[in-house]
């Protein structure tokens, strides 16, 4: 047994746990599909006692917990938190965690452990923080019907079929976790967030400083910087590069304007410096764009 968990007798009468055997996982690290979206492990507990389930994941996994009814609590760095239904949990790489049904109240927790830098990207686009480990899910069926699927599937036994299925279904739970409009907060964020959006573009032609745009949003620099990366999946700046890049693309298509205007209209006040930003985005320059 790996280090994953240390689990009661009594955690075990009530648990569903399934952890994918190595020469699976040998398997999966050998696909570029499955090897980015790693599942290592799955389980559900139905519980009416606190029974606790200890852990660190293992080196480089993290874990998402998800309560699909009842309530709970989990004590991690040295914090005490509850865990209502319809709340997701992150545990990270590395992170002693505990947690437990409340002694008033039955839960039904699912959980998955996963590694691999593509799962990684995608869970970075989510709102979990180290300081705020929890989110509310608007799409709790949905993810109470992924975890299900994923069960179904590695009851059934591990076939090639079910590596892939496992993948697909990480995917989704993370996406669905994206998804987070009962979050008050996040959703005043998101508001915030896309009215800068839209003031970028506004601003091709004269594009503001980020500061500008934080200010706008309503944030610190950082805090928005953040925030965006987690909205957009990159910086600010970039998004509004990407933009303009975008643009130029256009104008290179549909007329015949030097480069160095079309830079110049978009705010670039050095042509070999749009080039160059050009080619990063496009992977063409854009002479070679327009001539493609």
């Amino acid at each position: 047994m790996d280090n994953i968990s240390e689990i009661t007798e009594a955690f075990k009468k009530e648990v569903r746990l399934f952890r994918t055997p190595q020469r699976v996982l040998s398997l999966a690290r050998s696909r570029p599909f499955t090897a980015d979206f790693l599942v290592t492990e799955v389980g559900n507990q139905n519980s009416s006692e606190p029974h606790e389930r200890k852990g660190t994941p293992a080196a480089g996994r993290n874990r998402i917990l998800f309560v699909a009814k009842g309530s709970g609590w989990m004590e991690s760095r040295g914090r005490k938190r509850e865990l209502k239904a319809k709340q997701a949990a992150l545990i990270p790489k590395r992170t002693s965690c505990v947690y437990w049904p409340s002694p008033k109240s039955s839960w039904n927790l699912y959980w998955i452990d996963f590694e691999s830098r593509g799962a990684d990207a995608l869970l970075s686009w989510t709102a979990f923080h180290p300081k705020s480990p929890i989110l509310h899910c608007a799409a709790s069926e949905n993810l109470k019907r992924h975890f299900r699927a994923i069960l179904g599937a590695v009851e059934r036994g591990y076939t090639e079929h079910t590596t892939l299925q496992l993948s697909l279904s990480l995917i989704k739970i993370l996406i669905s976790l994206h998804e987070n409009p009962l979050d008050m907060d996040n959703s005043r964020s998101t508001h915030r967030i896309e009215t800068a959006m839209n003031s970028m573009r506004d601003d091709l032609s004269n594009p503001r400083s980020l500061e500008t745009y934080a200010k706008l949003a309503g944030y610190s620099v950082t805090q928005f910087s953040q925030r965006f990366r987690q909205h957009t999946g990159t910086s600010p700046m970039n998004y509004l590069n990407e933009l303009r890049i975008q643009r130029a693309g256009e104008l290179l298509k549909s007329s015949d304007r030097a480069i160095k205007d079309i830079a110049h209209e978009l705010g670039f006040e050095d042509p070999l410096y749009f080039s160059r930003c050009f080619r990063k985005c496009v992977g063409l320059s854009p002479r070679a764009y327009r001539e493609r």
